[in-house]
């Protein structure tokens, strides 16, 4: 019996429609801009432990070294507000670049951590850097 055609797409085991289809179109149903937003629920299983779930994900621990300058996450989830620390939080949003949004998708840790995402409208350059507003995450952001 074939696989399904995200698991020979992608090598996973759950699908992802609207990225399927993002990335099956060349984001040409897209407006401009680098950076996308994608709204993730994470497996809380996959963290050390539960309680410190958010800030292990926040730190990409979950995701191959390499593609770590293919995603932000803004500071409200690397340092996250005590009403986001009050008990296990298994959802984060994170700034991927187009670029490396195919790559991130196949890679091994999204699919043993990930377990749903959506993806907002792309945004810009600009936008994305405020939204990163860490220095650092700004100043990444500019080389990439």
């Amino acid at each position: 019996m074939a696989k399904p055609s995200h698991e020979r797409q992608f090598g996973g085991s759950r699908p992802y429609p609207q990225i399927d289809w993002i990335l099956a179109t060349g984001f040409r149903h897209l407006p401009e801009g680098r950076w996308l937003p994608v709204v993730v629920k994470y497996d809380l299983n996959a963290a050390p432990s539960p309680e410190a779930s958010l800030p292990w994900f926040a730190g990409l621990n979950w995701l191959a070294a390499d593609l770590h300058r293919g995603v932000s996450v803004p500071p409200i989830f690397k340092d996250p507000p005590s009403v986001l620390q009050m008990k296990p939080f298994p959802f984060c949003t994170l700034l991927v670049d187009r670029d490396f949004l195919s790559r991130i998708v196949r890679d091994k840790g999204w699919h043993r951590t990930i377990l749903q995402a959506e993806v907002g409208p792309p945004l810009s350059d600009k936008v994305a850097r405020a939204l990163a507003h860490s220095s650092t995450d700004a100043t990444s952001m500019e080389t990439r």
